[in-house]
């Protein structure tokens, strides 16, 4: 991509980067967006009820500024883009009370959108849009500081007279946006009083949802929030109309916290760790599954199997046991959290700060100097169990002379420090691939000191580690780009987490220090 091209799409967003009202927004999102104190809207509103939030001057200023039908129109002419449909862009409409979802195979093209808006009355859905706005990388990596969780953002360009989704609920906290035009929102109680769900509805039905709790029409500025669960949807009137879904929250309940310290309890040699009691440690009792049939229908009372009464009583036995252990000793949950497969994803696949987002570096260190974080967020540590029968050096000898100390073996009670951070992950491709690892996939981590293939392609090849270097802030979010680029081109690269499927993201060797 040249110079002159990349100066001309940055200049299209230059007035929203350059607001003072940026970085009030980066500075305190969640206040930002709601106009309330970070403590109230968590105490009083967050997932417990819908609510709107009026523009000021200011948002709607910037808001207007972010992301509009035009900004995706050109987007989708810029010849060193390669957007697909399905993957960066979906076309859906809602008439007669179906949903349709128009399938391309062809490359997502200006004119095929432009006909898609104009002609079959569609919406189109554009993907992770902050992949492509510096004002939206730097709104999505605050508040993913903000809260300690992914956030996700979509677009959503209506035509005016139109309806492009179904009535149904998400599995995610939502933040609507309002930034080009007016749209009509109808808000239902979440559908069986099924308050949070861990996962989105099918597309609902109108007489499944009963009347509306709330019914607004947000303009330019304005924010609407929604809990997980929420039952909405949403039409034009007389123009178009573009907003942002800004989501969070998915898989990130107690619920998930839950399994992910059972299976590392279940994965543990022994209870030092993770106090899992007996009663969960014992066997099921033989021919169980005999007696697992579900009652029929309507038929509560019927009776169940007696092996089956009997798991039930230990399985509950063992969960209370287990609650016991971590109300007496709630370190247990800071250990187990601090480790789990959600605090992996987390970090392998949220944004990286925005280069005016870095903090200073400082001082470079010398013989003593001192290890501390000046980007909090931006690192994470985790103390590992070196792999035991390791040589704590690459060479099996008796002496290391690169070290010069005598070789020995790791033990069991050795201890290895893994940083983790998200400096070098590929903005690019945020939320843009698979979804969250197993606790397996701690042991890519590479603990027992040995490179990747892909770090000793890199050191071969003569490519040196990323360096963030004093420069001006268009300069060098050219440079951290460039250096995406070539990553991607080298092969280093694995893919980040999102619904919609994609490759590319950054490689383990970039994560992980």
């Amino acid at each position: 991509m040249n110079k002159e091209r990349e100066h001309k799409k940055r200049k299209t967003n230059s007035s929203a980067d350059n607001t003072s009202e940026l970085k009030d927004v980066t500075a305190d999102c969640l206040s930002y967006l709601t106009f309330k104190g970070k403590g109230e809207f968590l105490l009083k509103t967050w997932e417990r009820q819908p609510a709107i939030f009026k523009g000021s001057k200011g948002r709607k200023q910037l808001f207007g500024q972010l992301f509009d039908r035009h900004r995706v129109l050109s987007l989708l002419e810029d010849p060193d883009q390669d957007f697909e449909f399905g993957r960066d862009l979906v076309a859906a409409r809602y008439r007669d009370g179906k949903r349709e979802t128009l399938s391309h195979e062809q490359a997502a093209t200006r004119k095929e959108a432009a006909r898609l808006l104009s002609k079959e009355g569609c919406t189109l859905q554009f993907h992770q849009p902050q992949r492509h706005s510096d004002a939206l990388w730097r709104l999505v990596a605050a508040l993913e500081a903000q809260v300690g969780c992914l956030v996700g953002i979509n677009a959503y360009c209506t035509p005016a007279g139109t309806q492009g989704l179904a009535p149904h609920h998400d599995d995610v906290e939502i933040f609507v946006c309002q930034t080009e035009g007016t749209k009509q929102w109808q808000i239902y109680a979440p559908h069986n009083q099924y308050n949070l769900p861990p996962t989105s509805s099918r597309d609902f039905k109108t007489d499944e949802i009963g009347a509306p709790i709330m019914e607004v029409t947000l303009e330019v500025g304005d924010v609407l929030y929604m809990p997980r669960g929420t039952v909405h949807q949403a039409q034009t009137q007389s123009g178009n109309s573009t907003h942002l879904t800004v989501s969070t929250y998915q898989a990130w309940s107690n619920g998930h916290m839950a399994k992910c310290f059972l299976e590392q309890a279940l994965a543990a040699v022994d209870c030092t760790p993770y106090p899992m009691p007996l009663a969960l440690r014992q066997g099921l009792p033989p021919r169980l599954l005999w007696g697992l049939v579900p009652p029929a229908p309507g038929n509560s009372g019927q009776s169940v199997d007696s092996l089956v009464v009997s798991t039930a009583q230990q399985l509950s036995q063992g969960l209370r046991g287990l609650a016991d252990s971590l109300e007496a000793k709630p370190e247990i949950v800071a250990n187990a959290a601090a480790s789990s497969s959600m605090v992996l994803d987390f970090f392998r696949w949220r944004a990286p700060p925005h280069p005016s987002q870095l903090p200073d570096q400082g001082r470079p260190p010398n013989s003593d100097a001192s290890v501390f974080s000046r980007g909090r967020e931006c690192f994470h540590v985790l103390v590992r169990n070196a792999p035991v029968d390791q040589p704590c050096c690459g060479e099996d000898r008796d002496v290391d002379d690169e070290h010069h100390h005598n070789h020995h073996d790791h033990h069991a009670d050795d201890n290895i420090v893994v940083v983790l951070t998200n400096l070098f992950n590929d903005i690019s491709q945020h939320m843009m691939g698979p979804t969250m690892p197993s606790e397996d996939s701690m042991s890519d981590l590479e603990m027992d000191g040995s490179q990747s293939e892909a770090e000793e392609d890199e050191e071969e090849s003569g490519d040196e580690a990323p360096q963030l270097v004093d420069m001006a802030e268009a300069d060098l979010i050219e440079a951290l780009r460039a250096n995406q680029k070539k990553r991607k081109q080298s092969g280093s690269n694995g893919s980040a987490k999102g619904k919609s499927s994609g490759s590319g993201g950054s490689g383990l060797g970039s994560h992980f220090w």
